[in-house]
């Protein structure tokens, strides 16, 4: 993940900085950054603190399991670590939602997996 993203930077002639994090214990600051990432993890009390993380025109991405993972064999058996996609959508009402999907999709190991992702853009300038 943030390998990658270090390789295509220097790839692109690109200046980035990755911090990997838990953002239960990082102290993210204000207007700090200008993406935040949650993947598969689910902690809607962080939205408020990644909102005053992000500079005015960044992006928050979000990924994880949805509720209907709960009818599979494999996932988190806590429902509470399953998103619902209106709750999410909810506490990002006034953002620009650049992508948003409710959906399954097929993993590269074949498997089904139910998922809620989000790409939103924090309102101001860039």
């Amino acid at each position: 993940g943030l390998r990658h993203c270090e390789q295509l930077a220097i790839a692109d002639r690109f200046s980035v900085e990755t911090v990997q994090a838990d953002l239960t214990h990082y102290e993210l600051g204000q207007r700090e950054f200008d993406l935040v990432t949650m993947i598969y993890y689910l902690d809607i009390m962080l939205f408020s603190a990644i909102a005053l993380a992000l500079r005015p025109g960044g992006h928050f991405l979000f990924h994880t399991f949805g509720r209907d993972q709960a009818r599979r064999d494999w996932g988190p058996s806590n429902p509470n670590f399953l998103a619902c996609g209106r709750q999410v959508l909810s506490a990002f009402d006034d953002w620009q939602i650049r992508h948003f999907a409710e959906n399954d999709v097929e993993r590269s190991d074949g498997r089904i997996e139910s998922v809620v992702q989000m790409l939103a853009r924090k309102p101001g300038l860039a």
